[in-house]
């Protein structure tokens, strides 16, 4: 799996929590080539770019995976920004971002679905309990989308240390294979 995926996922050093290389697993199921449609850093008319875009061929649907195990921290409904988004904690200190996902899977909607009927909002924003809701890597957790803010079906993808600080998720290295 040389090539692009690779390229996304190089080492520069960036330690987690137990000084060692984080071994994530690709945020989007499936096989490579990975392309991507948006950088880290990029300058947009508002704002820099907290992420990648990831392409996902075209269309709504492709399964969106868990990186690394952990738990759900965040889970937000909106129609502008991200759209539908799922922020997951994990063991290394590291969160994780996966936003304009055009569904949620079934199990997060388990969990999500009846706040969102108690609320009685299109746009909210949930914050689990922490550790309640456990996360495996490889998990599926949403499908690929276009929702809120965005020009076309793709991934936002985010890596952020404990401070919330966006990391280069291209900058991090990968030791194993999903």
């Amino acid at each position: 799996m040389v090539g692009l995926l690779a390229l996304l996922l190089l080492a520069s050093g960036q330690k987690s929590a137990d000084n060692t290389l984080p071994d994530y697993a690709f945020p989007v199921a499936g096989e490579p080539p990975f392309l991507l449609s948006g950088n880290f850093a990029e300058l947009r008319p508002t704002h820099f770019h907290a992420g990648i875009d990831v392409k996902i061929g075209g269309r709504s649907g492709a399964p969106i995976v868990a990186i690394s195990d952990g738990y759900i921290e965040r889970i937000k409904t909106s129609s502008f920004g991200y759209g539908l988004v799922i922020y997951l904690r994990h063991k290394d200190g590291n969160s994780s971002v996966y936003a304009h996902l055009d569904d949620f899977s079934p199990s997060v909607k388990a969990l999500f679905i009846p706040e969102h009927y108690a609320k009685e909002e299109n746009d909210l924003e949930f914050f689990p309990e922490p550790g309640s809701w456990p996360i495996k890597k490889g998990e599926v957790l949403g499908y690929g989308g276009n929702t809120g803010s965005s020009a076309g079906p793709h991934l936002h993808f985010e890596i952020r240390d404990s401070l919330e600080r966006p990391i280069d998720p291209c900058a991090l290295s990968r030791k194993g294979t999903r």
